[in-house]
């Protein structure tokens, strides 16, 4: 949703010259560049330069800027596997394009009626282009009447042609409705109308006639003095400060979507484009990946994020105004978004020494890839390298809320090591709590309550508070009783160990602490005491793992309990329980957690020590043999959901090694070629896996307790797959050390996965007494497949009175060399007979023309099937994309929803013969009626228990 109105068209080629001093230019220079095409970026300047341009036709601009920010760049497309995710979320490919081809009736059902007035022409006179987006323009115009007569203004238009999904849709309603719920702050465009027609829709807002902050960068040789920069920093804090208190990520901050309200040097700073922003809870994660390359967050990229992600590319915008070039670089797309997950930034270069300490330290503190550890926005306003340069009135700061609300529901043990904690801070900390403190409206006698919490974010609140669901989360604040905090034990509740963590100066805090803890609050305790202290169940073996807490010389907690101690967030188990079942909580939150200690999902202790546990052990292949994208995600994806399951109705613990790619789907050497093994965040990364999709929200609603096997030697289960025959596992972490025996195997169930149904029924038979089971891919959860029955259901209404063919091509025609070496296709009559030519010549006797055809098939190209629409109307499943979008996960989903909508036609023909009896459809209609999803349901289960 780019708003590129900043900089007029005749400008924009101005800074196109590349110095000599720039890196050498690529092998493939010849090269035109290449716009990325998807809305994951707002370009500026224009793409269209960037090909017309001397200066990029004589140097190669290939598919990424280099290093040194001394130019304007077309920005770089994503990397393969985020590309597709970004095109099916705004239609710029065409949705389910890998399996089913696309006619142009690709909007069927799609409402595009926003609500706004039509009345754009009698209040605007449109004056001329000033910049261009992927999804729309933006133009100057002139107000004819009203309180804005004769001024003039700034009018996004966003064609609505080129809203092809839902999603794209909700995007523009969500940024009028952030733009007019956040307008009013000074360093935020201001919003003044919504306008629509039948092909338009008109965003009109103040227009920014100083240029961008990118023109700015490089008016100045691409990089600002500390003291010029930090007035750019204050201004970009402020407003984003805002947006988080009310709720609102913008996900896609960078120079470009910041504009100068005039050419003046001191003119204000105005932030643009909440095409991509969201509301966002304090307890909740985004999973969505958007953003642009350069200015993502890692947490991005691994799709759990929150408001942590815009305050990581403020760090970027810093580096880039202290230094002039970008932190993380490479020359290819998916290089940079390696290089955000793993590399550091280079802080050791000129002008980095040179540099005050205080600006260093704050683009570090921004730049922490583990997010708990970033400053947040109110935070960074009292940093010391800003203090002093601004008078702006801190704004509170959500992070306050969420700290208290987990110390509230700490142990008494853990208040008193914070407390202690709390007494080690200095100045510049102890000031931002004060201001935050104040904020709160303390009373007379210096005490504050829950019920101000919930007085402090109202007084600040707007339209986007009450979407967003904050004030939601306050009143569960409000609700918990507890006495009233003084400012000495706010401070305690209201610091963030892993913030003071990522100091230089976190040990000298860590000891001063537990010195001061050891005089007041430490003492003798048991290990069963403290592990009362800390609510485990009995089912942990404390004894193996609070052995290191307590010191064996006089039973106290010794510093690195105390350190754990200050770290393990008890609160966040009880209180966001759903979120840490989900893996929604995010990779260092859930890998700290499960670390130390195991605890049931639903806040309860576990039975006992002699419980089973149901152990998922799925083979590691990709099923979409050599997929670019996660074509092969729901093979892998249906065995986990169908072993969720059977835990659940076994009643049974749930283990998963934690060391293997929950979705292998770009780990084409397989996991098991890891040599170390790493369970670690980074391990995760290596494997291009997914946390979000591990668990399905309707199963995980029943708190099946999961645990993860952190054990080295996982793929020793895997390499028995049906038996655990002798070798058994070395441990499995928070359940038990010892080597499982013969006695044990009863008590531990191996799931692996097969193809076949048949399989599936043989090894099931006996349910009760069995140690492993195989689960068919073919297979899916009764609830998923109850989301596919409605979606038939949705899909059949829109069609009315249709028939439906189902032409499956691509797996079936294979190809072999002759003697000759030519390649030949095997079975050349399939090719014949499911050619649209031969299938037209097939069922124009039995279907009249101009009836609706649904054609489900898995041909790849596009247009196939376009000899057909001269007699027929063409429906494919891509054209109810905004039906399924949010249901279709993988291409066997979509294999199945398809045959549900191609029983429901009045006269169904197929191109080929199935070898899967209970998957096949016959020709007559009326026999298809009681085709059903072959699922696997609890209730099926218990039944055959019973």
């Amino acid at each position: 949703m780019g708003l590129c109105h900043g900089k007029p068209i005749e400008q924009q080629s101005k800074n196109l010259q590349i110095s000599n001093e720039i890196e050498e230019t690529p092998k493939n220079s010849s090269q035109k560049a290449k716009s990325s095409g998807f809305p994951f970026y707002s370009p500026s300047p224009l793409p269209s330069l960037f090909k017309t341009s001397p200066a990029v036709s004589s140097s190669s601009v290939s598919s990424t800027p280099l290093r040194i920010f001394k130019r304007p760049f077309p920005p770089p497309s994503p990397a393969k596997h985020i590309r597709a995710l970004l095109a099916r979320r705004h239609g710029s490919v065409k949705p389910n394009e890998a399996s089913i081809p696309e006619g142009s009736e690709c909007e069927v059902g799609l409402d595009k009626k926003f609500g706004f007035s039509k009345q754009f022409a009698s209040h605007y006179e449109i004056d001329g282009e000033v910049g261009r987006g992927h999804f729309g323009y933006t133009c100057s115009a002139k107000g004819k009447k009203g309180s804005l007569k004769g001024q003039d203004v700034a009018v996004k238009v966003i064609p609505k042609s080129k809203m092809t999904t839902a999603i794209a849709i909700e995007d523009v309603r969500r940024e009028v409705k952030i733009l007019r719920a956040l307008t009013g702050h000074k360093n935020l465009v201001q919003f003044y109308d919504a306008f629509e027609d039948d092909e338009n829709v008109y965003i009109v807002m103040e227009l920014c006639q100083g240029g961008e902050l990118l023109d700015k960068i490089l008016q100045r040789g691409g990089k600002y003095s500390e003291e010029d920069a930090k007035k750019v920093m204050v201004q970009i804090l402020s407003v984003v400060a805002y947006c988080h208190l009310q709720g609102v990520v913008h996900r896609d901050l960078k120079p470009e979507n910041f504009l100068f309200t005039t050419k003046d040097e001191s003119s204000p700073l105005k932030a643009i484009d909440f095409g991509l922003s969201d509301y966002v809870r304090p307890d909740e994660r985004l999973n969505d990946i958007v953003g642009s390359a350069y200015y993502v967050a890692p947490e991005v990229l691994h799709r759990t994020y929150g408001t942590e992600a815009d305050m990581w590319s403020i760090g970027v915008i810093a580096y880039i105004l202290l230094c002039g070039s970008r932190p993380f670089w490479a020359r290819s797309e998916s290089g940079i978004f390696r290089a955000v997950l793993k590399a550091e930034p280079n802080f050791e270069e000129a002008p980095w020494p040179s540099l005050s300490p205080d600006a260093v330290d704050f683009v570090k503190r921004l730049l922490n890839k583990d997010y708990r550890k970033r400053l947040t926005a109110a935070q960074a306003l009292c940093h010391p390298w800003l203090v002093g340069s601004h008078e702006l009135k801190i704004p509170s700061d959500m992070i306050i809320y969420k700290l208290v609300k987990v110390y509230i529901m700490s142990s008494s043990l853990r208040k008193s090591a914070l407390a202690a904690l709390a007494k080690t801070l200095t100045v510049p900390q102890l000031t931002y709590l004060q201001e935050q403190f104040n904020l709160l409206g303390p009373s007379k006698n210096g005490y504050i309550s829950m019920q101000n919490y919930k007085t402090a974010i109202l007084k600040s609140s707007t339209e986007a508070t009450k979407d967003s669901r904050v004030l939601d989360f306050v009143h569960m604040i409000s609700c918990l009783q507890y006495k009233k905090l003084d400012f000495e034990e706010f401070c305690a509740s209201a610091l963030s160990v892993y913030q003071l963590e990522a100091m230089e100066t976190w040990e000298q805090h860590a000891r001063r602490a537990y010195e001061l803890f050891e005089k007041d609050g430490n003492r003798v305790i048991m290990i069963e005491e403290l592990a009362t202290e800390l609510g485990l169940g009995p089912s942990v073996p404390v004894q193996v793992v609070l052995q290191d807490w307590i010191r064996h010389s006089d039973g106290k907690l010794s510093f690195l309990g105390f350190v754990r101690l200050l770290h393990v967030v008890f609160a966040f188990l009880l209180l966001f329980s759903s979120v840490i079942s989900t893996g929604k909580l995010g990779l260092p939150y859930q890998q700290t957690l499960i670390d130390y200690f195991v605890w049931s999902p639903r806040g309860k202790r576990h039975h006992s020590l002699s419980e089973k546990y149901l152990y998922w052990g799925n083979r590691i292949d990709c099923p979409g043999k050599n997929c670019e994208t996660c074509a092969g995600l729901g093979h892998q994806e249906s065995s986990l959901r169908c072993a969720l399951e059977e835990a659940m109705f076994l009643n049974r613990t749930f283990v998963m090694p934690s060391g293997m790619c929950i979705n292998p789907i770009h780990n084409k050497k397989g996991i098991l070629n890891r040599s170390d093994n790493k369970t670690t965040e980074e391990g995760w990364v290596g494997s291009s896996c997914a946390m979000d999709s591990l668990y399905d929200i309707d199963l995980i609603s029943e708190k099946i307790p999961v645990i993860l096997d952190d054990s080295k030697t996982w793929h020793v289960v895997l390499s028995t797959s049906m038996k655990l025959g002798e070798r058994g596992i070395a441990h499995v972490s928070g359940v038990s050390r010892h080597r499982l025996t013969e006695s044990h195997y009863s008590n531990l169930l191996i799931i692996n996965r097969t193809a076949s149904p048949l399989a599936w029924f043989v090894e099931c038979k006996d349910r009760s007494n069995r140690s492993a089971v195989m689960l068919p891919y073919s297979f899916l959860p009764n609830m998923a497949a109850a989301k596919l029955r409605n979606a038939a259901e949705k899909i059949k209404a829109q069609l009315g009175d249709y028939d439906a063919i189902h032409v499956r091509r691509g797996d079936k025609l294979k190809t072999r060399k002759d003697r000759f070496g030519v390649e030949r296709i095997q079975f050349p009559h399939l090719d014949r007979d499911t050619r649209p030519e031969f299938i037209l010549r097939r069922i124009e006797k039995r279907i009249p023309r101009g009836r609706t055809l649904f054609i489900g098939s898995n041909e790849r190209k596009p247009g196939f099937f376009s000899p057909l629409a001269v007699r027929y109307k063409l429906a494919y499943s891509s054209n109810f994309s905004e039906i399924l979008d949010p249901i279709i996960g993988n291409n066997y989903q979509l294999f199945m929803m398809e045959r549900l909508v191609m029983m429901g036609a009045k006269t169904y023909f197929k191109t080929f013969k199935e070898y899967e009896t209970d998957l096949t459809l016959t020709d007559d209609p009326k026999k298809n009626k009681n085709w059903e999803i072959p699922v696997y349901t609890m209730d099926e289960r218990k039944k055959e228990a019973s």
